[in-house]
């Protein structure tokens, strides 16, 4: 997995950094287990592209 990272704000607190950090490793954290979830394997052609885009528009 690609990981990107960028100095972190000069303005930042100790605190406020490690927040970041966080939030950021819950994020790469959710999106590998959606994508890689055994669900899309069930899918294919354009019944894969229409659960994708469901799930990139839904609410909530």
């Amino acid at each position: 997995m690609l990981e990107r990272r960028r100095d972190p704000s000069l303005g930042w607190s100790d605190d406020e950094k490690q927040t970041e950090a966080d939030h950021r490793a819950k994020l790469l954290d959710l999106i590998e287990r959606v994508h890689g979830h055994p669900h899309w394997d069930a899918l294919s052609g354009p019944d894969l592209v229409t659960a994708r885009m469901r799930l990139k528009h839904a609410e909530g």
